[in-house]
């Protein structure tokens, strides 16, 4: 394959160069104490503060689907030398710890969460959020590894709405809008009291996360279904989503965010303790 006339191939870095590198690292490093921004602590966002953690990824295999047809459209220059992007992938993370900087691979960071049964019962992806509710707004959707009949049994939705002028009919410059929806047995469907014990779900899980709310609202809908002729004959089954927001008391939404993720495996009709180990880190502040 003939590569396009004027561009080539440009490695990071020479072969066997020595680049001159200066900096500066203050402070302690894995044992250091975190250090609040009103004291002059950095910020996960500072361009200025000392580096401390990092997530890398080392070139791998992936880089292999580079080519220079398709660099452009990929923001690259043209393709890379695997062995030489390694190399140098290499040399900088040893620059990083030797200055002192906790460096975390995220393939082994990524092992470690598949490592846990919890955290395989989900699958989370990030969605487009809604425009027009609000100024500033994040997505997330959820559903189960385990599927019946080709569909997840459980599925969610996890919406975050931000308006710094705040809203009268939230009651605060947030609101949370989460939705969850599960196949039920047709007994279960059918229970009158369903209704009440699917919004209890909701409920026990932001009281058990210690998730501040108020102006909680929401609906609990059952669906029941059942086919008629085809080649194939299916059992009724029945479907119960829950649709509720409500605005945090505090900006931390770590817990609002444990609480959808428990209601996700309580509507599955697993044990709410099997929901509750994973921890996650702060969402938005």
């Amino acid at each position: 394959m003939s590569r396009p006339a004027g561009r080539r191939v440009r490695p990071l870095l020479p072969a066997t160069s020595r680049y001159p590198v200066t900096m500066t690292q203050t402070g302690e490093t894995a044992s250091r104490p975190f250090i609040p921004v009103a004291d002059g602590g950095g910020r996960v966002d500072s361009e200025t503060g000392a580096l401390r953690e990092v997530i890398v990824h080392r070139p791998g295999g992936e880089i292999a689907r580079l080519t220079p047809i398709n660099a452009d459209s990929l923001l690259f220059d043209d393709a890379l030398n695997i062995p030489r992007a390694q190399a140098e992938h290499d040399a900088f993370t040893a620059i990083l710890r030797s200055e002192g900087v906790i460096v975390h691979d995220f393939r082994e960071l990524f092992t470690e969460v598949l490592a846990v049964p919890e955290a395989r019962g989900l699958v989370l992806d990030e969605v487009p959020a809604p425009r027009r509710l609000a100024p500033y707004a994040a997505a997330l959707s959820a559903e189960t590894v385990e599927t019946h009949s080709d569909a997840p049994i459980a599925s969610g939705r996890f919406v975050v709405l931000h308006d710094p002028a705040g809203q009268e009919a939230w009651d605060g410059d947030f609101r949370l809008v989460v939705m969850a929806r599960s196949r039920l047995d047709e007994e279960v469907g059918t229970d009158p009291l369903l209704g009440s014990a699917a919004w209890s779900w909701l409920t026990d899980a932001l009281d058990g996360a210690g998730a501040g709310y108020r102006a909680l609202v929401g609906t609990v809908t059952r669906v029941l279904s059942e086919t008629f002729g085809g080649l194939e004959l299916n059992d009724a089954c029945a479907h119960a989503e829950i649709r509720a927001s409500w605005s945090p008391t505090t900006p931390d939404l770590t817990p609002h965010l444990e609480a959808w993720y428990e209601l996700i495996h309580v509507a599955a009709g697993h044990e709410p303790e099997i929901a509750t180990p994973i921890e996650l880190t702060s969402v938005v502040r």
